[in-house]
């Protein structure tokens, strides 16, 4: 067995400093711990999970790029369609459309707000 000693840096997913590590071979360690490690595995599933139900829902996808949502209120409506589906997130996407064109037009209807 080759022994070796190396600085392991941060953890992967808690970022606390891991120090000199002292090993008989295998390989670098990335975290500080099983838990860490348990815990980095179900965050990066739950990233792929959110991701593919994204990608498949690529009709609310279109509706947002159509209406130019994005930024915070494009993060929050996919967290709608992750947590509580596609109903939900279709219906809340026309609440913010309805709010984008209430901010545009004036209430009586006379045309777009002049600031």
């Amino acid at each position: 067995m080759s022994y070796r000693a190396y600085y392991a840096g941060d953890c992967g997913h808690c970022g606390k400093p891991m120090g000199l590590q002292e090993v008989n071979g295998g390989r670098e360690r990335q975290y500080c711990s099983d838990k860490c490690r348990k815990a980095a595995y179900r965050a990066k599933k739950q990233r792929q999970a959110r991701l593919a139900l994204l990608q498949y829902n690529s009709e609310l996808r279109q509706l947002w790029d159509d209406n130019e949502i994005k930024g915070p209120v494009l993060a929050h409506l996919q967290d709608m369609l992750v947590e509580h589906g596609k109903a939900a997130a279709k219906d809340a996407t026309d609440a913010v459309v309805l709010a984008c064109k209430l901010l545009r037009y004036d209430l009586t209807g006379k045309g777009l707000l002049r600031r």
